[in-house]
């Protein structure tokens, strides 16, 4: 056999196991795509399923979470049946560290904070911690003492005035004290004192 048959057989070798490696290959990507296929289906499903139970049709106790057009409401934190803004949110008014932000509204201004309790708290963004990066203990704001700093607040970011930041607030707070709280009891206890209310209204018109 001459040297150049020979060549051409070595080649002809060659191109057969590449090609050969190439099917394979393919045979793995095909097998690749089709657990891909199933996990994306699987995780579509669990995903709308997820979708359905938090946002369409929420559970009786699942809070109901805000629209992404509501970024205050979606930061707010459920602690005791009570809906309030935690510190590192009250910040980004004045673009202080929040420890200042606690600071100024305690010591300076005497208003009266709480402690953030991670073992009680509902939390859309599921990320807050009970203490910030030097220990110190997150606080969180209720309507009345995040709208009594803002009302003494002075410098404010680019991003906000004293009145955007009183409207963004009061419609934040108004929209998770009306439809974030799906928890049975407390729904039943709001109308209850809704009725009370209304009652005693009308016995003083009277």
């Amino acid at each position: 056999m001459s040297e150049q048959k020979e060549e051409m057989l070595r080649r002809s070798g060659n191109t057969l196991t590449e090609l050969a490696q190439l099917v394979a290959m393919r045979g793995e990507l095909k097998e690749a795509e089709r657990g891909y296929d199933g996990h994306r289906q699987t995780l579509s499903v669990e995903l709308a399923a997820l979708k359905y139970v938090l946002i369409d049709e929420p559970i009786p106790g699942v809070p109901l979470i805000p629209s992404e057009a509501l970024p205050l409401a979606r930061s707010m934190v459920l602690q005791g049946g009570q809906w309030f803004l935690p510190d590192r949110v009250m910040a980004e008014f004045s673009g202080e560290p929040a420890s200042e932000v606690n600071r100024r509204a305690e010591e300076r201004n005497a208003l009266a904070l709480e402690k953030m309790d991670r073992s009680q708290v509902i939390d859309f963004a599921c990320h807050l911690k009970n203490r910030d990066a030097r220990g110190n203990p997150t606080r969180i704001y209720s309507r009345e003492t995040a709208l009594a700093l803002l009302e003494l607040t002075s410098n404010f970011t680019r991003d906000w005035t004293k009145q955007k930041g009183i409207d963004a607030l009061n419609q934040a707070f108004d929209w998770v004290e009306a439809h974030a709280d799906t928890n049975p009891g407390r729904e039943i206890r709001k109308g209850l004192e809704k009725a009370l209310a209304d009652s005693k209204s009308g016995l003083t018109i009277h």
